[in-house]
């Protein structure tokens, strides 16, 4: 199967994003070529000065609406790899759930037209696209898939709550990529690999100008340490940000990884064992409330996110949970946010 490697040219969507930023640094680093597709030039801005260290190897192309047929036709030429992250959010479930489709499906339009030189296409789906009412205990492999969300929101409408149009536009527009694929596979070149991140902890270095700038995993971990949580509340399936980035640089370089989905989830973890790994931390961070020390419960979580799929064929070994959350809490802070 295709695949790239350094000196290669990464077009990058989303780029100015909470994982986006990060997979444009991790890219940077190999000595990859990257051109992010951003929304404005303030934001392309923003990256050339985060990554003026590396001269012309990085630069940038405004694409105002990413979901607009034909939006990146022009940008291309000379590309060897897709790194698709660009995500829209609405209110209403058509726009939030069709952007989302559109977003995905004008790009592979774009690339069945005009990516001559692409070899490889990875799509940065989500954990909320497998989630299906389950047992406790349940355990997430890629071969689930969250329809209950997409009939949730066909059944409800506007009326849907925003949880389950989230997991439902996640579902679809990843259904409408490799329906697509399988649609044109007489014609593409390139294969496609889709990344299912749970929640997202860990540092920011996109561009934040209030809280509201942070993306939503990292706001909820600042909140529980504002309000403190009940002890016994799980908080989730979760995995460090640039972790995230860099599977999704190793799986552009591994052959044997196109036309899979990968999970990427570091484990389950209560709140109250996030305040006893804080509140441990070295050097201390203060400000971290103390709950029940020790008290959370080991019993079994809603659900879990196996990666194991992803373990075995990189050998990856992810962060820890306490690092993770203390350098997302202090990335926060140092931003006075």
């Amino acid at each position: 199967m295709p695949h790239v490697h350094n000196g290669a040219k990464v077009l990058v969507t989303g780029a100015t994003g909470f994982i986006g930023s990060w997979v444009v640094r991790y890219l940077l680093e190999r000595d990859y070529v990257v051109c992010a597709a951003v929304r404005s030039s303030r934001k392309g801005e923003y990256l050339r000065r985060l990554y003026e260290s590396h001269g012309d190897q990085f630069d940038y192309v405004v694409v105002p609406d990413a979901s607009t047929p034909g939006a990146f036709d022009h940008v291309l030429e000379g590309i060897d790899a897709v790194e698709h992250h660009a995500a829209p959010i609405t209110d209403d479930p058509d726009d939030f759930v069709d952007a989302a489709i559109s977003g995905t499906t004008s790009l592979l339009e774009s690339i069945l037209r005009y990516g001559r030189s692409v070899k490889r296409v990875i799509v940065t789906s989500s954990g909320a696209a497998l989630v299906e009412p389950k047992e406790p205990g349940y355990v997430y492999t890629e071969a689930d898939w969250g329809d209950y969300s997409v009939r949730e929101v066909q059944l409800k409408g506007v009326r849907a709550d925003t949880v389950q149009k989230y997991r439902a536009s996640k579902t679809l527009a990843e259904r409408a990529a490799w329906d697509f694929v399988h649609a044109h596979k007489d014609k593409i070149t390139w294969d496609l690999v889709t990344v299912l991140p749970t929640i997202v902890y860990g540092p920011i270095i996109h561009q934040t100008e209030s809280i509201q700038d942070v993306n939503y995993s990292n706001q909820l971990l600042y909140n529980s340490i504002l309000h403190e949580r009940s002890p016994g509340d799980v908080g989730g399936n979760w995995v460090d940000v640039r972790d995230v980035a860099e599977i999704h640089v190793d799986l552009l370089e591994k052959r044997s990884a196109g036309g899979q989905r990968y999970i990427v989830s570091a484990g389950v973890h209560s709140w109250q064992e996030l305040y006893d790994l804080l509140n441990a931390s070295v050097p201390p961070i203060g400000g971290i409330p103390r709950g029940q020390p020790e008290s959370y419960s080991r019993g079994r979580p809603p659900y879990v996110f196996s990666s194991q799929k992803v373990i075995k064929l990189l050998g990856f070994r992810f962060r820890a949970l306490g690092e993770s959350a203390r350098d997302a809490i202090t990335s926060i802070r140092e931003r006075g946010l």
